[in-house]
């Protein structure tokens, strides 16, 4: 049986509409493992399918959102709420969904040898229809998850956001 699970996170996100959930959602809804928002794009028109969790998924879906249509990209973006067991089957009906999809990205905001991405891409590489590319976004390998000056941090958010919806010839890492 699934409980909730209580995260703690920075208080903006208590208040930005895209993060409230309605109370049927919580009262005759249940646990998904991955959420996906194709900005109500046409599932045949989506060429990248950025894969991320947590906090970074709102900041792509803003940054999707401003861009309004990145040259040669339509996005779409799954939260992954589960890594463990990885929703393989939900992962392949999104494969299915979006049949003009080319990549696979894996965004994170943590470098690139810390958080879920060394788990994340065997999996994905393993999930991924032939002749879909799959790569990564993410800071440079650190021995500190944060840089330690907010200015910084900003400057290297808005570089992994703008590469995320860049040209991805290989794996990126931003810092």
């Amino acid at each position: 049986r699934r409980r909730p699970l209580v995260v703690l996170t920075p208080k903006r996100y208590l208040r930005m509409p895209p993060t409230v959930s309605p109370v049927s959602e919580l009262t005759d809804g249940g646990f998904r493992a991955t959420i996906v928002d194709d900005g109500a794009a046409d599932p045949t028109t989506v060429t990248r399918i950025i894969a991320c969790t947590g906090k970074i998924g709102h900041e792509l879906i803003a940054r999707r959102n401003e861009l309004s249509s990145p040259p040669g990209v339509t996005a779409a973006i799954v939260r992954v709420e589960q890594l463990y067991p990885i929703p393989a089957t939900d992962f392949r009906a999104i494969a299915q969904r979006y049949p003009s999809a080319t990549e696979i990205v894996w965004v994170q905001e943590e470098p690139e040898n810390m958080g879920a991405r060394i788990f994340a891409m065997p999996l994905l590489h393993g999930l991924a229809r032939p002749g879909v590319d799959v790569s990564w976004v993410a800071r440079r390998a650190s021995a500190s998850p944060a840089t330690g000056s907010s200015k910084v941090h900003d400057i290297e958010q808005q570089r992994l956001l703008d590469a995320a919806f860049g040209p991805l010839d290989e794996p990126a890492t931003i810092g």
